[in-house]
């Protein structure tokens, strides 16, 4: 995981790049939270937090916010730049002093979990750690639009180098390779992931075993929302 770790100062560079829109997506979390919860002051968990994006514009909206993440490097920069408690933790086995009124997990974050075990093992953490009544927010690419994809290859330009993204599909495998060149130290890294892709049916049926009720599925743009009720 070169790019959460040896390249994560890079990291915001290359999300800013995508496009990627914090402040709408907190928006939208705001809106689940009220019309599910109310308007009361809540503890959220952002679990593969990273460097903190989502973080930081949920603590602008007043939420008492925590950031989690399996990677010390990415969390040492959200913690600079939030401000906020960063636990380091791996989602699929973590305990929490106090528990939360939202866990969310965003970005493809929970395609990680290589294999149904690992879903299920990370929802029942989840859901272990929510209050009664507290939410499970997951949000994925639209599992349907990656399936057909065979292989795409896009590049960004950052202020200190160049990233080249290439993705292939070997259903249910979703192969990532991350280019990553540095200008400023002269050198290139090449980086892979491996996620998985789960249709809707598997991660609505993974949480309800887990105690998960009242299971939404909302499709906004590109992404896939689930939202979780304990």
């Amino acid at each position: 995981m070169k790019i959460y770790k040896e390249k994560a100062k890079i990291y915001d560079q290359f999300i800013k790049a995508t496009g990627k829109n914090y402040s709408q997506e907190a928006d939208l979390i705001t809106e689940i939270k009220e019309k599910k919860i109310g308007k009361r002051k809540i503890k959220i968990l952002d679990i593969g937090s990273g460097t903190g994006g989502h973080a930081l514009e949920l603590k602008k909206k007043g939420f008492e916010v925590f950031c989690g993440d399996i990677n010390k490097e990415m969390l040492d920069i959200a913690k600079n730049k939030t401000s906020l408690p960063c636990i380091c933790m791996d989602m699929k086995k973590f305990s929490l002093p106090k528990k939360m009124d939202i866990i969310t997990c965003m970005y493809n974050t929970i395609m990680y979990n290589q294999n149904i075990g690992e879903l299920k093992m990370t929802g029942k953490s989840c859901y272990n750690n929510l209050n009664n009544g507290g939410l499970f927010i997951i949000q994925v690419t639209n599992p349907e639009k990656i399936k057909n994809i065979k292989e795409s290859i896009t590049e960004w330009d950052i202020d200190e180098g160049k990233i080249v993204h290439m993705n292939i599909v070997k259903y249910p495998k979703l192969i990532h390779y991350f280019i990553i060149i540095d200008f400023k130290n002269k050198d290139c890294i090449i980086d892979k992931h491996e996620n998985t892709i789960f249709p809707v049916k598997v991660i609505v049926n993974s949480l309800n075993k887990v105690g998960f009720k009242n299971i939404e599925v909302l499709n906004k743009g590109i992404y896939t929302y689930f939202i979780c009720q304990k």
